[in-house]
C-alpha cells in the first residue's frame, strides 16, 4: 500500500514540476533571451512597476530588465540588491 501512494506522490510531484517547467518555457524563451509576443499570463495582476520591467524585457531582452530593475523607479539613480527585491518582489 505504501508502494502505491509513494508512487502517486512522486508522479503528482513530476507532473507539477512538468507543468511548472513548459509554464515557465513559456513565460521565458531562455534559449533567445525575450519574453513570448503574446501578452505574459498574469501581466494585468502586476504593479506598475513590474509591468514595466516586464515591457523592458519583452522589448530590449533580459540584460536590459536586470538594468531597469536595479535602477529606483521614481529617481533612476542606482539601488542596491535588497531595495531592488522592494520594488520588484
Amino acid at each position: 500500500m505504501s508502494d502505491n501512494r509513494q508512487n502517486t506522490n512522486t508522479n503528482t510531484s513530476r507532473e507539477a514540476k512538468e507543468t511548472n517547467s513548459s509554464m515557465l518555457s513559456k513565460i521565458l524563451n531562455t534559449n533567445k533571451n525575450e519574453i513570448p509576443s503574446d501578452k505574459y499570463i498574469f501581466e494585468d495582476r502586476m504593479n506598475d512597476n513590474n509591468k514595466k520591467a516586464m515591457n523592458v524585457m519583452k522589448n530590449q531582452g533580459m540584460e536590459a530588465a536586470v538594468e531597469h530593475m536595479f535602477k529606483h523607479p521614481k529617481t533612476g539613480k542606482p539601488m542596491t540588491y535588497s531595495e531592488m527585491r522592494y520594488f520588484y518582489g
